[in-house]
């Protein structure tokens, strides 16, 4: 037995079959299984496009940002500036971060936790803050984003 969301992509399919179908999903893999179970399950896939709500939310506000001359950092250049907000701290002198960045998920850990925050609306220095690793944390974020602006970028 399929469940009621393979039933719901198939009769979608079966109702448009030459109709672009648009799969929302949190990431795109999720799409790319839920098609692939519905392919699996008899029905084509054809007509459907996987889409998060983050391409989504870009293709609303790309030409606003093109014409102000910012760019939309992607995920590998999200990664790439977080790595530099750590070492950048780190070198100014961080020694919790200095001793806990040895391990590769320590790092994954604050590349996280700064995606959080961010989708939170944290913002360094807006409450007190106890805890060395979040004090630690909260100066990455503040210079991921000092380097967001100096590169004229904005993320999700």
């Amino acid at each position: 037995m399929t469940s009621a969301l393979l039933q719901s992509l198939a009769a979608a399919t079966a109702n448009h079959p030459l109709d672009r179908k648009l799969l929302v999903c949190a990431r795109r893999s999720h799409g790319v299984e839920l098609l692939r179970a519905l392919t699996v399950s008899g029905t084509s896939w054809s007509g459907w496009e996987i889409a998060t709500p983050w391409q989504l939310a870009l293709d609303l506000v790309q030409d606003q940002l093109g014409n102000s001359g910012e760019s939309i950092a992607d995920e590998f250049r999200v990664m790439r500036l977080i790595d530099d907000a750590i070492d950048a701290v780190i070198a100014a002198g961080s020694p919790e971060l200095r001793s806990a960045i040895g391990s590769a998920s320590f790092r994954d850990a604050l590349h996280r936790a700064v995606g959080l925050l961010r989708s939170a609306g944290k913002m360094p220095g807006s409450a007190p803050v106890d805890g060395v690793i979040l004090k630690a944390t909260l100066r990455v974020l503040s210079e991921y984003e000092l380097h967001l602006h100096e590169g004229n970028m904005v993320d999700r």
